[in-house]
């Protein structure tokens, strides 16, 4: 009876120590969640991160608010965000003792694009403000076609959408007519498909399937430095809770702002933070 006991013994002993060796042997994990814009980036960055640390990341783009909120609850390391963290969540934040942190990583330029066949080039403010307000609703007046404008937009957890609005100046409504997608690849598929549809992307997502437009006379990109003569950029950016900022979300974020990691960042169709690279 006792040599039995004995046995069980040492086979627990041997089992906890199997399991945290297998604990101690486990990789980080770094979770991000935020911005759908940012993710051809962060992928790219993370890809060429790993090749020097052995962590693993969980990414989530699930919208730059949900991002925000998540960091906020606890439910991931970094948010990324394509504009800058409103009053909302700083006194979220603010409420709960923690504190946001941010970086800025990159900019971007919020591009209205049209399929390819639209025969429209150019597009003014002016125009896109009465568009996604419902005052326009036919492309008359831009390409002298009849036919009824397909207004795309995102949702109202993305940061894309917050800066389009905000820089045309048109609150935080979506129109009623406005057929809404939750990321841009949405917006691309349905521009390139649909001749009268309008739409807008982060230009790093701008393909040969649709037709980007003039702003008021100007192109969206000069891909070396920040084109701030173009009317729709914005900054892209990363969070962080002061109070919970990890040693892994550190050597990350150091990477990402480093020399090679803002190549990456152009490389991705981004402007860098730091636009001589």
């Amino acid at each position: 009876m006792k040599l039995k006991l004995w046995m069980c013994i040492i086979l627990l002993t041997a089992g906890s120590v199997v399991t945290t060796a297998c604990l101690k042997n486990e990789k980080p994990v770094i979770i991000v969640k935020g911005s759908t814009s940012m993710d051809p980036m962060t992928r790219k960055l993370v890809a060429a991160y790993q090749l020097r640390k052995n962590i693993s990341f969980d990414i989530d783009p699930a919208g730059s608010h949900s991002g925000l909120e998540g960091l906020i609850k606890g439910s991931c390391d970094i948010a990324e965000s394509s504009s800058v963290a409103s009053r909302e969540y700083v006194d979220m934040a603010g409420k709960a003792g923690l504190t946001l942190k941010s970086f800025l990583v990159a900019h971007d330029y919020i591009v209205p694009i049209v399929h390819p066949k639209n025969s429209a080039d150019k597009i003014t403010m002016k125009q896109l403000r009465e568009i996604y307000t419902g005052k326009m609703e036919t492309w008359e007046q831009i390409n002298g076609a009849k036919e009824k404008i397909i207004t795309v937009s995102r949702d109202g957890s993305s940061g894309t959408w917050e800066i389009w609005n905000a820089t045309l100046g048109i609150g935080d409504t979506i129109i009623k007519d406005a057929l809404v997608q939750k990321s841009n690849s949405g917006v691309l598929a349905f521009v390139a498909e649909n001749t009268n549809a309008l739409g807008y992307v982060g230009s790093a997502f701008l393909n040969n399937e649709v037709k980007a437009l003039r702003v008021d006379g100007k192109g969206h990109a000069d891909k070396k430095m920040k084109n701030i003569s173009y009317p729709i950029y914005r900054d892209l950016y990363l969070y962080v809770i002061e109070e919970r900022f990890t040693e892994e979300s550190r050597s990350y974020i150091i990477f990402v702002l480093s020399k090679e990691g803002q190549k990456l960042i152009r490389e991705s169709g981004f402007v860098p933070a730091a636009g001589n690279i």
